[in-house]
C-alpha cells in the first residue's frame, strides 16, 4: 500500500507539499482568491481553488495504482501579535484548509511549529534556514526552492515529513 502525506504551511502565502515515502511528489503555493478584504486589500485563500488542488493531489495518488493512504500534517497556527484584521484572515485561511481537507476525507494531524522545527534542528534558526535545508536534502528539487519566498514551500515539506516520536 502506498502512503502519501500532505504537508501544509497555513496562510495566504503558505504552501502544500505532497510526499510519498519521504520524497517530494509536488508542491503547490496556497491558492489565493481574487477577492480582497480590509483597508490594505489583503488576499485570502480561495476555497474553490484549494478544493481543485486537493482533488489534483488525490488524482496523483490514484495514478500510482493500488490502494493508498493519504493524510495531512497541517501547521497549528495562532494569531499571537497580529492585528484583528490579520488574525481574522489567518484564522479564516486555517479554517478553509481544514474544511477542504475534511471534504476530501483527508485525516489531519495538527503540528505545532516548535515540534516540526525541533525534529529538523531548526529551533532558533533564521526564516531562510528551512529553505536552505530543503536545498541540501532535496537537490533534485532545487528549482522548487530557488527563491527567498519559497521558504513557505520548504516549511510545507518539513511539516509533511514531521513524525511524532
Amino acid at each position: 500500500m502506498n502512503a502519501f502525506k500532505i504537508g501544509c504551511d497555513v496562510g495566504v502565502n503558505g504552501a502544500f507539499a505532497l510526499l510519498k515515502n519521504g520524497e517530494i511528489i509536488d508542491i503547490w503555493d496556497m491558492p489565493a482568491s481574487t477577492a480582497t478584504y480590509g483597508k490594505k486589500n489583503k488576499k485570502e485563500v480561495s476555497p474553490q481553488l484549494l478544493n481543485i488542488m486537493v482533488g489534483e493531489m488525490k488524482s496523483i495518488c490514484d495514478g500510482y495504482g493500488g490502494s493508498y493512504t493519504l493524510e495531512a500534517n497541517v501547521e497549528r497556527v495562532n494569531a499571537f501579535g497580529m492585528g484583528a484584521t490579520s488574525a481574522f484572515g489567518f484564522g479564516r485561511s486555517a479554517g478553509v484548509v481544514a474544511g477542504v481537507l475534511a471534504a476530501h476525507n483527508v485525516p489531519i494531524d495538527y503540528v505545532m511549529p516548535m515540534q516540526w522545527k525541533k525534529q529538523f534542528g531548526l529551533i532558533k534558526a533564521g526564516k531562510d534556514a528551512t529553505r536552505t535545508l530543503a536545498l541540501e536534502k532535496f537537490p533534485a528539487n532545487a528549482d522548487l526552492f530557488k527563491r527567498k519566498k519559497d521558504v513557505d514551500r520548504a516549511d510545507a515539506v518539513f511539516i509533511g515529513l514531521y513524525t511524532p516520536f
